[in-house]
């Protein structure tokens, strides 16, 4: 397993470092990266002389990054991870996927503050520009993650075609492995469906969430035994709530820390229209994600 951690000089690498270890207990491989983005308007690295102010600056970036990319590996050695350093001046989104691809990274680590939806809209964010940018899976960091100890992680799933090749993604992640792991799934879009469409039979829309209810836990557990090899532990859970609501009640009811789930990333104006579930996850809330994706398409 190949990982590539964003390393910072504040150390909010920490955070990914430590979940990250503990997902992958028997090690990994990782091409720690620092990113030394531009100071200029235009985002460009204009040569000058050694002795030039702005050389200097870049020269003491350069020498806080080295200490943090020393730092992470020191810590990651500990706990059998093989790291290679990388420095590099540019955009960070294109700087990282371009390392990943060149790499052939499974994965890609990074930490994420949470932003308010008019600083998402207005500023961006790398996690944000590498969630609709990136074809293999992220890990977006939002905590320390100190506990030790296996992992709980809720992955939630339409059971959509997508979702599928998703899944297939997450049982080729080499050495992962968790506590529990909860499958889950929303009732909800079947459940207004058969309210309208069966509305002159009220005993058929009583029964009908049920059985939907019924099927969609059968389905989650055949899900849930094709990842055994992942947990140790492994439990279903359907709600019948609007996802937006029924994901941060899930989280909280399991325990969990990692949300696991699957993007296939939204152009702008789709965003605007009809949103985006793992963006928001992303961008606005405090539950650590592993998004998955099916690769190119």
């Amino acid at each position: 397993m190949r990982i590539l951690i964003g390393i910072d000089t504040m150390q909010a690498w920490q955070g990914a470092a430590n979940l990250l270890v503990r997902l992958f207990p028997d090690g990994f491989e990782a091409e720690l990266v620092h990113c030394i983005e531009s100071l200029l308007p235009d985002s460009s690295f204009p040569s000058v002389s050694l002795d030039h102010p702005i050389a200097t600056i870049y020269q003491e970036f350069r020498r806080q990054g080295q200490e943090a990319l020393d730092l992470a590996t020191a810590f990651l050695s500990q706990h059998n991870v093989q790291c290679h350093q990388s420095i590099r001046e540019g955009n960070v989104r294109n700087i990282f996927t371009e390392i990943a691809e060149k790499s052939n990274c499974d994965l890609i680590a990074i930490r994420s503050s949470i932003k308010s939806p008019s600083e998402s809209l207005i500023f961006g964010s790398t996690a944000k520009a590498l969630v609709l940018s990136a074809n293999i899976p992220l890990l977006i960091v939002k905590n320390e993650h100190k506990n030790l100890g296996s992992i709980t992680a809720l992955l939630s799933t339409d059971h959509s075609p997508y979702m599928v090749k998703c899944i297939e993604r997450l049982k080729e992640m080499k050495g992962l492995s968790l506590g529990r792991l909860i499958v889950f799934t929303t009732n909800e879009s079947q459940k207004e469906t058969m309210s309208f469409a069966l509305k002159d039979l009220p005993d058929m829309a009583e029964i009908a969430p049920i059985w939907i209810k019924e099927k969609l836990e059968q389905t989650n557990l055949q899900i849930a035994d094709g990842l055994a090899p992942l947990a140790t532990e492994l439990s279903v859970l359907v709600s019948q709530d609007n996802l937006r609501v029924a994901l941060p009640s899930a989280l909280k009811e399991t325990q969990s820390e990692l949300l696991i789930m699957g993007s296939q990333g939204h152009n702008f104006f789709e965003r605007l229209m009809i949103g985006s579930q793992s963006l928001h996850q992303v961008l606005h809330e405090n539950t650590s994600v592993l998004l998955l994706k099916a690769g190119k398409t």
